[in-house]
């Protein structure tokens, strides 16, 4: 003997609606949202945890997480300040079964700000947001982490990379006689 059931679900305000039908016997029943999870159904993607705000300090390495749920599974991309976060160099995606993960390593004030969690199937889409703050110096392993402030925005840095036109050193540097950089000289002095 072979029993036929088929089940649907929509959302209507604030009002889950499952209708089941056994053999051709219909019976509706209505709760809340948020009283019965459907996961057997699956459907539009859903957040499942929502990413917490993390504080951290320069050069150290963050994790920010999202869990979502739906069926058929999502496709999940990470964005920051509107564009699409790619899995290389210092940032990397990763899944862990519904919890998605964003790893930052050595993060800069660049990094700093809110962070989008998007989730994409056939049937529909949802997002999470999250929040890094980036503050701080950090001495490692003998080499300096500076932060400079420019027109009121702290950047902080390796001293052994690139800061876009910042000033950056090692330490115990010094320099006897003036120098220049992009039109403008400083002396030894300037820093003392």
């Amino acid at each position: 003997m072979f029993v036929f059931l088929s089940y649907s679900f929509s959302l209507r305000t604030k009002s889950l609606l499952w209708n089941k039908n056994l053999k051709n016997k219909a019976t509706r029943l209505s709760a809340r949202k948020g009283d019965i999870i459907m996961d057997i159904l699956g459907g539009a993607p859903r957040v499942l945890g929502y990413p917490r705000p993390v504080v951290a300090q320069c050069g150290t390495d963050v994790t920010l997480r999202c869990q979502i749920g739906g069926d058929p599974p999502p496709d999940v991309i990470w964005e920051h300040k509107n564009f699409q976060i790619i899995s290389e160099g210092r940032y990397k995606i990763s899944e862990e079964g519904k919890t998605y993960l964003l790893n930052i390593s050595r993060v800069t004030q660049e990094d700093a700000g809110q962070y989008i969690c998007k989730a994409r199937n056939s049937i529909g889409e949802t997002y999470a947001a999250a929040s890094l703050k980036v503050e701080g110096e950090l001495l490692e392993n003998n080499r300096e982490i500076i932060q400079l402030k420019e027109n009121g925005v702290n950047q902080c840095g390796d001293f052994g990379e690139n800061l876009n036109g910042y000033i950056h050193w090692t330490p115990r540097t010094v320099t006897e006689q003036p120098w220049s950089t992009q039109s403008k000289t400083y002396a030894k002095e300037s820093f003392e």
